[in-house]
């Protein structure tokens, strides 16, 4: 498992190999995948990112990641999640700044 977890949202890996990683995300949806997918396809290890909702009711997307082989999966994920983060906290900050007036 991966941090991203709580009672609605949690994180399954599915498959894992030296190259690809395929996780079930229960609980999220486009908003975190998509962000997620645009992320990874920046990372220069990263030749594959895609994420599939079955239905669009039902919040269990798959997310599959496959590297270039250099660098495990689950370590560059941990790099994505990292950096999300890191964006996260620098846009808060400006935004607060922002609203401040300074």
């Amino acid at each position: 498992m991966i941090p991203l977890e709580n009672k609605e949202n949690k994180v399954e890996i599915m498959e894992e190999d030296e190259r690809k990683i395929k996780l079930k995300m229960n609980g999220y949806g486009h908003t975190f995948c998509n962000l997620l997918q645009k992320v990874a396809l920046k990372h220069p290890h990263v030749t594959y990112a895609s994420y599939n909702i079955g239905h669009p009711l039902v919040q269990k997307p798959v997310f599959t990641l496959i590297t270039d082989g250099s660098v495990s999966p689950r370590e560059v994920l941990k790099e994505l999640v990292e950096r999300i983060i890191e964006d996260t906290d620098s846009f808060l900050e400006k935004f607060k700044n922002a609203v401040r007036g300074g």
